[in-house]
C-alpha cells in the first residue's frame, strides 16, 4: 500500500469510507445525545468526512438515552472501558484489513503516561496510522500539548468543538504543538527557586 495513502491529506477513499467512533461517555459526558449524535456528524462533514458514521458509547453506570446509530456498551471502571474499547478496535481492525483506509474516531482520555494501559492504548493507534487507517482524535479543551501522541497522523478536534459540530484545529496549530513539545524536550530547562509572592506579585 503505497505511502500516499498514509498522508495528511484526504485521500477519496477516506471522505467516502465509514467512520467509526469509539467514545467514552463518563470520560467525555453530553446533556443532549440527539444532538451530539447529529453534530459529530456535522463535525466530521466539516473536516471533508462524508462516509457512514457508526458510534459505541461506553458508558459506567448511568446509561445515556438511546439515541439512532449509537451502540452503548456497559463497563463500570474506566480500566475496563478502555480494554474493552481497545478489544473492540482490534476486532474492527481484524474485519476491515482488507478494506483499508477506514476511518476511526477516539473519545477518550488517556490515563497518566507512565500507565500500562495508556502505552498500549497509544501503541495500538500507532500501528493503525502506519496500516494506514486514518485516526482522528477527540481532545480535552484543557488538554496539554506535551500528552497528545504526535506520533499519530491525525486530525484533532477540541471536545467543545466536536459537541457543537465545529471544525478540527488546524494543521499548522497541531504543528506548533509539536514543534514547541520537541524544543522542550531538547533544551530541558534547569529546575526554578520557589517564587515568593510579595505584595501579591510574584518574584
Amino acid at each position: 500500500m503505497g505511502d500516499e495513502l498514509c498522508s495528511h491529506s484526504l485521500t477519496y477513499e477516506e471522505i467516502d469510507s465509514e467512520t467509526v467512533v469509539y467514545w467514552d461517555v463518563v470520560d467525555f459526558p453530553v446533556t443532549d445525545i440527539d444532538s451530539f449524535n447529529e453534530n459529530i456528524r456535522l463535525a466530521l462533514g466539516n473536516a471533508g468526512y462524508h462516509g457512514k458514521v457508526t458510534i459505541r458509547a461506553y458508558y459506567g453506570d448511568k446509561k445515556p438515552d438511546e439515541s439512532a446509530g449509537i451502540t452503548f456498551v456497559s463497563r463500570a471502571s474506566k480500566r475496563d472501558r478502555m480494554h474493552n474499547m481497545l478489544l473492540d478496535m482490534n476486532l474492527w481492525a481484524l474485519d476491515n484489513v482488507s478494506s483499508a483506509p477506514t476511518n476511526l474516531m477516539v473519545i477518550t482520555k488517556m490515563p497518566d503516561d507512565d500507565d500500562e494501559d495508556e502505552t498500549r492504548f497509544v501503541i495500538f493507534l500507532g500501528d493503525l496510522n502506519f496500516e494506514c487507517y486514518n485516526v482522528l482524535l477527540a481532545l480535552p479543551d484543557d488538554y496539554r500539548p506535551e500528552n497528545m501522541p504526535f506520533d499519530l497522523n491525525f486530525t484533532s478536534w477540541r471536545w467543545s468543538d466536536l459537541c457543537a459540530g465545529g471544525y478540527p484545529l488546524e494543521d499548522s496549530l497541531v504543528k506548533s504543538l509539536r514543534d514547541e513539545v520537541d524544543l522542550r524536550n531538547e533544551n530541558p530547562q534547569p529546575p526554578q527557586p520557589e517564587s515568593q509572592v510579595i505584595c501579591g506579585c510574584k518574584n
